[in-house]
């Protein structure tokens, strides 16, 4: 969308941003986003359901003094064996409701007029950690955490903002009928949908049929802390690195299908996989049983410092993805230089030219992933040529600067 000169950045806003789990290292694009608007001077609010491990974080801290984080109590009314709330949580919500009586009692009412009778107490419960707490915008990173939380909007009379970054929105026609007209009127109710791609717009669009008060903000990346891999060749063979979650829509099947043809071709090559999932021992296996254990590695999770070590080794990376918005990893690979190669999904096309800084491959076309993976083991010159590009895409396209001066442009013309 371009940068907006005329934000007054003199004036710092409220953000409550509202997460399922930080830090998490799979939602990296999070943790750069809420530092730096706070490191912009805005005051920031995180709140999340689950507090995440710190551990690969370490490098990042200390935080900005104008980013706090708010863990929610996990209260399940009516289910003792599934709250894990404590006795001081329970202190701190009653000494909320002495502290904002009226809000609280707003929100009884809110919750007791468009509630059914019995879930009127447990949505009340639900909002109640979310007292005292006076935003200009609440932004919810993904469109499933908005859904749970309808009523906050009219309850605290301040602008709705929701992330559509992926599976969320692209898997939801698969979903029950209930989870469908609940998402779409979330979508429809809410002051701004952020979208990650052009794509995932007109997804937005189709499924809501909303056409206003969509903001297309690709995904960045802090690629000025991000230094390029050497471009000498080491003499090993050259190594390919793929990076995700290791579930089913991240397609390393396909991946593991497309090495196999290549060792078949009897090309060298290292093949690095980056990270945890329920897939792993599945993974490991089918490496086992096609034969590539001496030429496939598994590395699991490892924390974003890391990972970018990992890419500055390699030489290749590929996406193979059924399904994605615009994969940060993908873009971490370009900020080190590396050429890329992605299945053709989601916004995927909206992040490189064919050609220029990697391949697009139709996608779960096995036999055409393995031939472009093949083209660029065996042309050195070519892969530096792609990387080089592939830096360059990220420093003008990509950058973290861009990504939050464009949301500070949405907070701010939502505040008007």
């Amino acid at each position: 969308m371009g940068r907006f000169a005329l934000y007054p950045t003199w004036c710092p806003m409220r953000l409550t941003l509202v997460v399922t789990m930080f830090p998490s290292v799979s939602e990296t694009f999070i943790f750069r986003k809420a530092v730096g608007l706070a490191a912009r001077g805005h005051e920031v609010h995180l709140i999340t359901h689950i507090l995440g491990d710190w551990k690969p974080f370490q490098s990042e801290l200390p935080l900005p003094p104008t980013l706090s984080i708010i863990v929610l109590p996990q209260w399940k009314p009516y289910n003792v064996r599934a709250s894990f709330i404590t006795t001081r949580q329970i202190v701190l919500l009653f000494l909320r409701l002495g502290c904002y009586p009226v809000s609280a009692w707003k929100l009884w009412l809110l919750c007791y007029r468009k509630a059914r009778p019995k879930s009127a107490l447990r949505q009340f419960v639900k909002y109640l950690p979310f007292l005292g707490l006076q935003p200009d915008i609440i932004h919810f990173e993904f469109l499933g955490v908005a859904a749970n939380y309808p009523l906050m909007g009219e309850w605290l009379n301040v602008p709705i903002a929701l992330s559509c970054r992926g599976a969320d929105l692209h898997l939801l026609e698969q979903r029950h009928r209930l989870i469908i007209e609940k998402y779409t009127a979330c979508l429809r109710q809410a002051n701004a949908v952020h979208c990650v791609s052009d794509e995932m717009a007109l997804e937005v669009t189709r499924l809501s049929g909303r056409t206003e008060g969509i903001w297309v903000n690709r995904p960045a990346v802090a690629v000025e802390q991000i230094s390029m891999r050497p471009m000498e060749v080491n003499g090993v063979p050259p190594k390919i690195i793929a990076v995700g979650r290791l579930v089913w829509k991240k397609g390393f099947d396909y991946l593991l299908a497309a090495l196999l043809k290549i060792k078949q071709q009897q090309i060298d090559f290292i093949a690095e996989i980056v990270g945890g999932g329920p897939l792993y021992e599945g993974l490991k296996a089918t490496v086992s049983s096609l034969g590539l254990s001496e030429c496939v590695i598994l590395s699991g999770p490892l924390p974003p410092v890391q990972v970018v070590q990992r890419l500055q080794q390699s030489d290749i990376f590929v996406l193979s993805s059924h399904e994605e918005g615009i994969s940060n990893a993908f873009l971490e690979a370009m900020a080190v230089g590396l050429p890329v190669i992605t299945f053709d999904v989601g916004g995927m096309r909206e992040a490189i030219l064919d050609g220029r800084e990697g391949y697009i491959v139709p996608a779960r076309d096995v036999a055409r992933l393995a031939e472009r993976i093949a083209d660029l083991l065996k042309d050195n010159e070519q892969r530096k040529q792609m990387g080089m590009a592939a830096r360059q895409r990220v420093e003008t396209e990509f950058a973290l600067q861009r990504q939050v001066e464009t949301f500070e442009q949405m907070y701010f013309i939502l505040t008007q």
